[in-house]
């Protein structure tokens, strides 16, 4: 196991611990639990945020349940999505906070030519898309729906240059990890691991403003 798998399956853990200590059984993630999971992984939410946000959720929860109701993550998003937003205002100075967005632009800009100069041969259909975001970036009304929708082009291309042999295993990954039946469900969380994985393995980079 590589580190960022390892890092990846501490993340999962420490969630599904406190979610278990919190309600009890189900000692199982669901499928859409599973799938808040990734979302949270996605946006770069540190666990202690999400603990912080789970915390509060149960606090609240525990006010407002009837006898059959069991506390899920989903009733957790609200109160993650808050403690985020005030975790990032009390980062002031660091990262994109403080940043005008001209700055943001220029650091993506930055990144996209450090990755097209040294793209890898294995990604190198992705110049193409990322050549034409440089054109994107140098428009005088740029939006940030247009870097999203980038990002997204992005990633529906490295799914559709990756094997069916890879794309099994990471749907064999999905089986052996996650209690999951379903499967559209082992398709979209096999895709986003791959994602997650090319994208780290070859510094593909986001162009979201999210992420500067």
């Amino acid at each position: 196991m590589n580190k960022n798998q390892s890092d990846q399956e501490h993340y999962y853990q420490t969630i599904a611990r406190l979610l278990f200590r919190l309600r009890g059984a189900p000692f199982v993630l669901s499928a859409r639990e599973i799938d808040i999971i990734e979302e949270w992984e996605e946006q770069h939410i540190p666990l202690n945020i999400i603990s912080e946000g789970i915390k509060s959720a149960y606090e609240n929860f525990r006010k407002l349940r009837s006898g059959r109701k069991k506390f899920t993550l989903a009733f957790s998003c609200r109160f993650v999505s808050n403690a985020f937003c005030q975790h990032r205002e009390r980062r002031v100075g660091k990262k994109s906070v403080g940043k005008t967005k001209d700055e943001r632009i220029e650091m993506i800009e930055a990144e996209v030519r450090n990755f097209i100069k040294n793209i890898s041969k294995e990604v190198s259909y992705l110049k193409e898309s990322y050549l034409d975001i440089l054109d994107d970036l140098s428009s005088d009304d740029l939006d940030e729906e247009t870097l999203e929708r980038r990002d997204d082009q992005v990633e529906r291309l490295l799914l559709e240059y990756a094997t069916p042999s890879i794309m099994d295993k990471y749907r064999q990954q999905v089986i052996n990890e996650y209690n999951i039946i379903q499967e559209s469900e082992k398709n979209r969380i096999a895709s986003r691991k791959y994602i997650k994985t090319v994208r780290e393995k070859y510094k593909i980079p986001y162009v979201s403003l999210f992420y500067y």
